[in-house]
């Protein structure tokens, strides 16, 4: 850890007076000089403690992660918007046709800062009830991949239209991919040598379409399938996805395998954590922390990968804590976390629970 600003001033005081025998502080001007030089050495200290941090990539972040992503054939995910169909309604059949004008928002009742916007005009005809719509997210994650019916509330309102519904998900949206999820793709490639055949390197293959977010290849025994795990940004595969997965595995087709491509499964998980607090640190800002980190921490959702509460723990930090957190899934009274061969775990809920 680097010395902070008052440690090097105080040593080069003293070491001016063990070698002068009188006190810097005494010297008005000498030791303005010596104050602006340990300014500048601190400084470079910190500047040394980030390049050091940047050069490996289990320390590295932003885009110094994506250049070492970029040395091993990857690059971060970016975000997406999810897509679905808005149905508006009358109250009853029009007498006259009636415009729902592009641009139109709608929200999830309940979560106004889940917004959708239609992206065309549609009208309703004479004596028709309902219209179909084709609308996107405003956002960009995972929250506003919506079950059917959850889409209700009109923002702005079209003149003379009475209600809103999305009769199907919506689907494909996803945030930028995080530090810790990037990281862990590029461990995972450096861990396995690049032979261009070894599962990791078929499933980095696969990973480089921008609908996968992650993969994982499981080869079969000697019936010569070949299951391949996907997690899209659709939620689902579709003739399209899969076509395109079996063209970056082509040498398995070659080989004389039959790939089979399935979209892996969520499996969610409530983390629970407890934490100790010093006295008068603010509950509220630490348990906020805390909760940031441990999404972050959980943002890779690996396709097989389990989750270990220990290391969750032991990477927690943040001002105002006390010792090491502890953190569990609910209901569960630690351990690691198993996660099936086809599915990923998304953690859905963390409660965060802070004491003096």
């Amino acid at each position: 850890m680097r010395a902070t600003y008052q440690e090097i001033t105080d040593k080069m005081r003293a070491a001016f007076f063990d070698a002068c025998g009188e006190k810097p502080e005494n010297l008005p001007e000498l030791d303005a000089r010596f104050r602006s030089v340990a300014t500048e050495l601190y400084a470079l200290s910190v500047f040394g403690d980030h390049v050091q941090s940047q050069v490996f990539a289990d320390t590295a972040r932003g885009a110094d992660l994506d250049r070492h992503a970029a040395d091993v054939g990857l690059q971060r995910k970016g975000a997406s918007a999810a897509a679905g169909v808005l149905t508006f309604s009358l109250a009853q059949a029009a007498e006259a046709a009636v415009t729902v004008p592009a641009d139109t928002v709608c929200s999830v009742a309940g979560q106004p800062y889940l917004q959708f916007a239609t992206t065309k005009a549609a009208t309703i005809p004479a004596g028709e009830w309902t219209v179909d719509v084709p609308a996107v997210s405003l956002g960009k994650t995972t929250a506003h991949n919506v079950e059917p019916g959850c889409i209700t509330v009109m923002v702005n309102p079209p003149a003379g239209i009475r209600g809103v519904t999305n009769a199907n998900r919506f689907s494909g949206g996803a945030a930028v991919e995080t530090d810790t999820a990037l990281r862990q793709r590029i461990c995972q490639v450096q861990q396995v040598p690049p032979n261009g055949v070894n599962t990791a390197c078929l499933a980095a293959a696969v990973e480089q379409l921008d609908q996968v977010l992650s993969c994982k290849v499981c080869p079969g025994g000697s019936d010569y399938i070949v299951t391949v795990y996907v997690r899209s940004r659709q939620g689902q595969v579709d003739d399209e996805l899969r076509l395109a997965v079996t063209e970056k595995l082509d040498i398995l087709t070659l080989a004389g395998c039959f790939i089979d491509v399935q979209e892996a499964k969520k499996q969610p998980v409530h983390l629970v954590c407890s934490a100790q607090i010093l006295a008068g640190a603010d509950p509220a800002t630490v348990r906020s922390a805390l909760e940031n980190q441990l999404k972050e921490l959980c943002s890779a959702r690996v396709i097989g990968g389990s989750l270990h509460p220990a290391a969750l723990a032991a990477a927690l930090q943040t001002d105002g804590l006390c010792g090491t957190p502890e953190v569990h899934a609910a209901g569960e009274k630690g351990g690691v976390i198993p996660c099936s061969t086809g599915a990923y775990l998304e953690v859905t809920a963390v409660e965060v629970t802070c004491y003096v």
